[in-house]
């Protein structure tokens, strides 16, 4: 069966995508390049423990940076741990 048969047959479509990657700026260049989209919010940094997030029932102090775009009713985010 298709993914697109799998979709319409179950109505799900993906509303929301992320990739942990090495590098967000040469990520945001890739989708500009490759598939013309070229509205990716600036670069933030993302601080979890400002969301109160644990990470084996403990408060987490990762930090990422981030950025975001919508393509197609899809949410599209790169993620770079640092």
């Amino acid at each position: 069966m298709g993914t697109t048969m799998l979709n319409s047959s179950l109505g799900l479509n993906f509303t929301q995508i992320a990739w942990v990657v090495k590098d967000v700026e040469g990520t945001k260049r890739f989708f500009e390049n490759t598939m013309g989209i070229y509205n990716f919010s600036k670069v933030d940094t993302i601080r979890v423990k400002e969301f109160e997030a644990t990470y084996y029932g403990k408060l987490s102090y990762a930090e990422s940076l981030v950025s975001m775009a919508y393509s197609g009713g899809a949410f599209i985010e790169p993620i770079q741990p640092i």
